[in-house]
């Protein structure tokens, strides 16, 4: 892991120097002497020397600077840096992204960079509104990634957008909505290491959620299989019923309209094949 840190000089002196210790968990620490000229609120991307260390499901990466100038820091409150992350998803060579865009696809722009901060794939920002795209991404072998989604307007993918970022079927290696001005997910491809399949009911998503007129459900197939979406109340009393016949392996979307439904609470029960899923339901 070669780690980067934003160093930024809040004194009234110019910043000609500084001490920098970093470790990841409770393991080693590694220390790394800046040097430069930086003058009040000026700053500098610093890239700080290779570190090792045994990476866990949840981890946290911690940096803090000693000594600015070769003299204590009056101000000690922002010298630590935490940034938790967890382990890099495994990939095969091919990964996939499914986006659907809001009502400002202007606003929408992402890609995928190596472990240099090249740009391997980029998109954006789209002209089609509440439209559906489907990217296939080949990547090399044995190299970390960073999948990055950006939205200028600073609210994500709003009403009936989303983004789903996957591998295989439906293995998902990061999805999301409204999340902000940028969501990103590191991953990894390695051939050499056995990529477990999930199962499908973790790749289920409605939107909108609350809903009004209409409901759109997403998922992915990894067969040919026959589908259909049932709403219940919470009585149990089955609402609605949309069937869809067999659908082929891959990315699907159904839109079911809901304007005729009471405002409450509701179980919306995917099937697909032999097996079935709950989603919560809320219409407003």
């Amino acid at each position: 892991m070669v780690p980067k840190i934003v160093l930024r000089n809040q004194g009234s002196d110019p910043l000609t120097n500084v001490d920098i210790y970093y470790r990841v968990n409770d393991e080693t620490v590694y220390s790394y002497e800046w040097t430069g000229n930086l003058a009040f609120m000026e700053s500098e991307a610093v890239t700080l020397t290779e570190l090792e260390f045994e990476i866990l499901d949840e981890n946290n990466f911690y940096a803090y600077s000693v000594d600015p100038n070769g003299i204590p820091d009056e101000y000690p409150q922002n010298d630590t840096l935490v940034q938790s992350f967890a382990r890099a998803e495994i990939t095969p060579l091919t990964v996939k992204l499914m986006l659907r865009t809001d009502s400002d696809p202007q606003q929408t722009t992402w890609e995928i960079l190596n472990s240099t901060g090249e740009v391997q794939y980029s998109g954006g920002p789209y002209s089609n509104p509440n439209t559906l795209f489907n990217e296939t991404f080949l990547l090399e072998d044995m190299e970390c990634y960073l999948f990055k989604i950006y939205d200028s307007g600073g609210d994500g993918l709003v009403q009936s957008g989303f983004y789903v970022f996957y591998h295989g079927s439906g293995n998902y290696i990061k999805d999301g909505t409204e999340f902000g001005s940028v969501d990103s997910a590191y991953f990894e491809v390695n051939t050499q290491v056995g990529i477990a399949g999930i199962e499908t009911d973790v790749n289920i998503g409605i939107y909108p959620n609350p809903a009004t007129t209409s409901i759109n459900v997403y998922f992915m197939m990894t067969d040919n299989e026959k589908v259909s979406v049932s709403v219940y109340d919470l009585t149990g009393r089955c609402v609605k019923t949309a069937d869809q016949g067999a659908l082929p392996a891959g990315p699907q979307e159904i839109n079911i309209p809901s304007e005729d439904l009471k405002p409450g609470l509701y179980l919306a029960r995917i099937r697909i094949g032999q097996k079935s899923f709950t989603q919560k339901l809320t219409i407003k």
